[in-house]
């Protein structure tokens, strides 16, 4: 049985988390696609459920994502100055930040909408598919980011 090293063990973290975010990040996009088309009426009370999943585990994996992230680059082969980490760096606190100042706000603001305009009046209707567009570019950068981690192109 090899050793498990201490790279090991973080990188192990780092991907779990990884994958829980982008996971999340992908499972919540496709869910309120599937909603909205199928039974919009439904979509209201799974915004919470949204809010609730993302602050508890989408939000505290993507900031594990980073630390680790940064420790592996400390502890281990790669540098600060490696095209890879600077754009996972870079693409990883963008869709961070995006996360916590757009998106979660969105979603509360999305309930407040509702409950002044109607479910289906348009500002709420158009709210929510701006949301839901930053939610699928949001995807689209995560899903980029693993590709970059992946290949770590040295360009």
């Amino acid at each position: 049985m090899a050793d498990i090293s201490l790279r090991d063990v973080l990188l192990t973290i780092h991907v779990i988390c990884a994958v829980i975010w982008v996971g999340g990040g992908v499972a919540l996009n496709v869910l309120a696609t599937r909603i909205l088309r199928a039974d919009p009426d439904i979509l209201r009370p799974m915004i919470k459920t949204f809010d609730w999943v993302v602050n508890r585990t989408i939000i505290p994996a993507s900031l594990l994502v980073l630390i680790f992230g940064v420790i592996l680059v400390i502890e281990g082969v790669w540098d600060f100055s490696d095209t890879f980490v600077i754009l996972g760096i870079i693409g990883g606190v963008s869709t961070f930040v995006l996360g916590i100042t757009v998106l979660s706000p969105r979603l509360r603001l999305q309930e407040k909408l509702w409950d002044e305009h109607g479910d289906q009046s348009e500002i709420a209707s158009k709210a929510l598919a701006r949301t839901l567009l930053i939610a699928r570019i949001d995807v689209v950068m995560l899903l980029v980011i693993v590709g970059i981690m992946v290949t770590k192109p040295a360009v």
